[in-house]
């Protein structure tokens, strides 16, 4: 039996981003495929951070014929207790927790 419906999921990346203390991945799966989601995801992961640090979804604009593939960060609201990261999004993504620099 095939399931015809498929469910939001948030997923570490284990691959290495320089300087970064956590990324997460945000889509809805189904059928093996990704795709954007409509709705609301709240994750927690154990993660404790040991400075001071910020949070971004990275909004990727993908390359078109008369457009460059553009990226940007847009800060994010977490929280972080009791050794958890605790973040709430309505769009899928890629999610960083970055250092702040001083």
């Amino acid at each position: 039996m095939v399931s015809t419906c498929g469910e939001r999921v948030v997923r570490g990346l284990e691959q290495s981003f320089e300087g970064v203390w956590c990324a997460l991945a945000a889509a809805y799966e189904f059928a093996g495929r990704i795709e954007p989601f409509r709705g609301h995801v709240r994750t927690t992961v154990p993660l404790e951070p040991t400075d001071a640090c910020k949070g971004v979804r990275v909004d990727v604009t993908e390359a078109t014929e008369t457009a460059a593939r553009t990226e940007g960060w847009v800060e994010m609201p977490f929280s972080l207790e009791g050794g958890f990261l605790s973040l709430e999004t309505d769009t899928a993504g890629l999610f960083l927790l970055l250092p702040i620099e001083s």
